[in-house]
């Protein structure tokens, strides 16, 4: 921990006027630029017209070699603009329940009108400010609404968190933090937008807007974790603390069913098609009552309590905000009756679904071609590795590629067998013999053990995560519970 990290923990105000300062010198210094460069082509001008001996020549080129750099450096600053999210724009006439909402909500807090609602295929609502320009100055307001969220929530629910996440930058409330965190947020655009650009003037400002906004970044981590606790003390103006994490839980269990099992279903789908045919919000409530299960939700929810708070998070834990709230656990009390989409577009939904869908078959197809190439690359190498395995022993590369692409091309029996042979046939092979082990245990298989404990011979490497893999296999087994197959014909689990 920085000499910096530790006087923040002993004296926050302190932290906050020092980062404050930061953020305010950095503005300077952007403002800095422009005002060299105008000072710089005056003195230019003037040294022109007055030059009359060659130590004044020389002062009037680098007065004009500097000025030549800051116009590039300030035109740079003026002309760029940070990119906007993206989404499908709503119109009032779509939604006017949820432009109310926000009406209210931003006289209230007396923030900026928003400019632009976004309907999104994320699982969180963002109220994002995006600067017009580098320079300081004013902003774009975006308000981001991920559908399938709105699934998971009642409209009750979507209400405060709507209420908490414009709540969370009302400056009255802590006008220092918030500036801090604005500006925080400012500054990781500049680094991204930076990052791609190639123009020769983005050159002159790539290595110091970076490197500014990862110091930045670092020092303001913890003000910026702790937004997440800011926005719900904002949702405990409208929620007693039981809404509260009733409502947590239904994000955490909505974030879980995209990254687990939505999303994957829906990629494997690019291995059947080069082109993003689906639908996937137009049928996002018949995937939801195919897909999840109350079990599922009580793994991610669980899943989701054990990850802590780390510099290299952007939200502080789920543990720490429901321990604030005086919990210690988290459960998960089923779909809304009627969920937060259907309250706020009514008999507009289908339009709202299929403008999303449109949305993001764009987004994707590049992508989605790729992976369609892709798989039938490995179909075609997994079919010659299957032809050369039937005629001779495997090893080395061709071994690691076959393991790799068994547990998409063949049914579990099969796979089980492939993976045994492999590793019998390669017991000198302590990555090969891992990775065999690996996937055995996965598919309840207990010659997976011997595979492991070979690797861990061989390779001390393996040791720690070997035996891990081999403890929660016997205690599964013990305990009674099924284990989850890895293998099966069209490549999902069983």
């Amino acid at each position: 921990m920085g000499r910096a990290a530790r006087l923040g923990e002993r004296a926050p105000l302190l932290r906050t006027l020092w980062l404050t300062a930061l953020a305010a010198a950095a503005d300077g210094v952007l403002l800095a630029i422009p005002l060299f460069a105008l000072l710089n082509s005056a003195g230019f001008v003037w040294m022109l017209s007055t030059a009359s001996s060659p130590a004044g020549w020389l002062l009037a080129e680098l007065s004009g070699v500097q000025a030549v750099l800051g116009l590039l450096a300030s035109a740079d600053l003026l002309l760029t603009r940070p990119p906007l999210p993206q989404g499908v724009e709503l119109r009032r006439a779509q939604a006017p329940a949820l432009f109310g909402l926000i009406d209210r909500r931003t006289a209230q807090y007396r923030l900026a009108p928003v400019d632009r609602v976004l309907l999104t295929t994320d699982s969180d609502i963002r109220w994002i400010a995006t600067p017009r320009r580098i320079l300081p100055g004013t902003h774009r307001h975006t308000l981001c609404v991920g559908l399938p969220l709105l699934f998971f929530l009642s409209h009750k629910q979507f209400r405060a968190r709507l209420h908490s996440t414009l709540g969370q930058w009302y400056a009255y409330r802590n006008p220092l933090d918030t500036y801090i965190r604005r500006r925080a947020a400012d500054w990781v655009q500049f680094a991204a937008m930076y990052g791609e650009r190639r123009l020769p003037a983005a050159w002159l400002l790539r290595r110091p807007v970076t490197a500014f906004a990862r110091l930045f970044a670092r020092h303001s981590a913890e003000l910026c974790r702790n937004l997440d606790l800011v926005r719900d003390d904002c949702a405990r103006e409208v929620l007693d603390d039981e809404q509260l994490l009733a409502l947590i839980a239904a994000e955490t269990v909505c974030a879980g069913y995209l990254d687990n099992r939505f999303w994957p279903m829906i990629r494997a789908a690019a291995e059947r098609t080069p082109d993003p045919v689906l639908k996937p919000f137009s049928n996002f409530a018949v995937f939801l009552d195919r897909l999840l299960c109350r079990e599922d939700a009580a793994r991610w929810l669980l899943q989701a309590l054990a990850q802590s708070a780390s510099e290299a998070q952007a939200h502080c834990g789920l543990r720490h905000r429901i321990g604030v709230l005086g919990y210690s656990q988290l459960s998960w009390s089923g779909m809304p009756g009627k969920p937060a989409f259907h309250a706020l577009f009514d008999d507009r939904a289908t339009g709202v679904t299929r403008a999303l869908d449109g949305f993001w078959q764009n987004q994707v197809r590049g992508e989605w071609a790729g992976r369609y190439r892709q798989f039938q690359a490995d179909k075609t190498r997994f079919r010659q590795l299957h032809e050369q395995a039937a005629r001779q022993v495997l090893s080395g590369r061709r071994a690691r590629d076959y393991v790799r692409l068994a547990e998409r091309f063949l049914a579990q029996d099969e796979a089980v067998a492939v993976l045994r042979r492999l590793f019998i046939n390669n017991q000198g092979d302590a990555a090969l013999c891992f990775e065999c082990g690996r996937r055995l245990l996965a598919a309840g298989d207990e010659q997976g053990v011997a595979a492991l404990e070979t690797a861990m011979q061989i390779n001390q490497a393996y040791a720690n995560e070997g035996a891990a893999l081999i403890s929660e296999f016997e205690r599964q087994y013990r305990n009674g519970a099924a284990v989850r197959k890895l293998y099966a014909v069209s490549g999902g689990a069983a």
